[in-house]
């Protein structure tokens, strides 16, 4: 969401070289995951979104990466207890 690449009138031959000079990830082999997406996933407000769901993610992982095994598991169990239906 840089402005880095700008596909506009050019060729797929082109914005597949583009893709791959930029180090973009094929999935299945294509780039048709980028390609096909929904020109609203490029509004300010979908972007701001995707950002801070990012940060969100990055900040439950650094927590995650601090816990142990045991801390893990405990949490689990306690999780499945609160949830456990009784009946």
């Amino acid at each position: 969401m840089d402005d880095k690449l700008n596909i506009n009138r050019k060729s797929e031959e082109v914005v597949n070289e583009m893709l791959v000079k930029e180090l973009y990830d094929k999935k299945d082999g294509a780039y048709d995951y980028l390609l096909n997406m929904s020109l609203r996933s490029f509004t300010k407000q979908k972007v701001e979104n995707i950002e801070k769901n990012c940060k969100d993610l990055t900040q439950s992982l650094k927590d995650l990466e601090k816990l142990s095994a045991y801390d893990l598991w405990e949490g689990d169990i306690e999780h499945f207890l609160e949830n456990y239906n009784y009946n």
